[in-house]
């Protein structure tokens, strides 16, 4: 077998392993902790029995299930490194197949422009240089692909067909808004990506599934569960049969680095001194399990995380305290 063949059979492997690209583009640039390279095998047999399915060829009884999976959830505590997987699995759909199309959104504007979409240009800061002679040029993905603060496309392709695209869903809108807003696109291959699920409007969630009517069309729900119940929630229990759904604790996250084990370990014991273990701090924090409910609490805590992480949108027409001041 010559260079080419060679490269072309890892190249079809890439397909259906993302642990394999992601070791080849960037090496020990970026290291997956055990959960993020389980992960990324969970997710090829996905899309190794989806295309299997539309190829027709004969599944097995775990393909077959497979198969009719909507997409991968991971429930997760802090710090497992969320961010940086979605991040990397938005990088390796436009990397590895032919004209997709992606979309990323979170549960605020801020979430999924300034940590989401920053981190997609952090992932392609870290593959491997394009040149190995100059380490200090263009990297592989910085070559191929083209970073914007609303969108990232496949260079060749002049920013058509072939790229991802950042949507917000305003918590304003109406509950028919909202479910349109990540609808409408249909194409061979699409891959959503929903960072901070948890947090997200339900309406969008709901309708999403609909949208899903190409080849390869996958979802990946990504979030911390801050609520007793949601969509994303429901994606672990009632709903578990559309999802491959993954849990990451904390306390079983390790790391490459050993600080960063140290970190987790510290931040762990603090918030189980401080709370104690049974406390939902530490269930969603740490344990990545949602709250449980407080039955005599005055403000659920599903209410508090709500406040929390809610983007406040004045109204065209609102006055502001300082304003009002300003007419005495």
């Amino acid at each position: 077998m010559d260079n080419k063949d060679a490269m072309h059979k890892r190249w079809a492997q890439y397909w259906t392993h993302p642990e394999y690209w992601a070791s080849d583009f960037f090496g020990d640039r970026l290291q997956l902790n055990n959960q993020q390279y389980d992960a990324c095998i969970e997710l090829g047999k996905l899309i190794d029995a989806k295309l299997k399915f539309v190829r027709g060829e004969k599944l097995t009884e775990a393909e077959a299930i497979l198969a009719k999976k909507i997409g991968v959830s991971i429930m997760a505590g802090k710090g497992c490194g969320k961010d940086l997987f979605a991040a990397l699995l938005i990088c390796y759909f436009l990397a590895v197949f032919e004209s997709p199309h992606v979309m990323g959104t979170a549960n605020t504007g801020a979430q999924l422009k300034n940590v989401l979409w920053r981190e997609i240009s952090k992932v392609m800061s870290l593959s491997k240089p394009k040149d190995p002679d100059n380490p200090s040029g263009p990297t592989i993905l910085q070559d191929i692909l083209v970073w914007q603060t609303e969108k990232v496309y496949y260079k060749e392709a002049q920013g058509q067909r072939w790229f991802a695209e950042a949507r917000t869903i305003s918590p304003h809108a109406t509950t028919d808004e909202q479910a349109k807003s990540l609808t409408g696109r249909h194409e061979d291959v699409m891959f959503f990506v929903i960072d901070e699920a948890a947090g997200v409007p339900e309406p969008a969630l709901n309708a999403l599934e609909e949208t899903l009517t190409g080849k390869l069309n996958l979802i990946l729900l990504i979030f911390n569960p801050i609520k007793t119940s949601c969509f994303a929630v429901q994606s672990h229990q009632k709903n578990r049969a559309k999802w491959v759904a993954i849990h990451w604790d904390t306390e079983k996250t390790v790391f490459k680095d050993e600080g960063m084990n140290r970190s987790m370990q510290a931040r762990n014991s603090r918030i189980e001194s401080e709370r104690g273990r049974d406390s939902n701090p530490f269930r969603v924090s740490v344990l990545g399990l949602p709250p449980l409910a407080d039955s005599d609490a005055l403000i659920s805590y599903d209410w508090v995380m709500d406040a929390v992480d809610r983007e406040i949108v004045p109204d065209d027409d609102a006055c502001f305290v300082s304003q009002i001041f300003d007419r005495f």
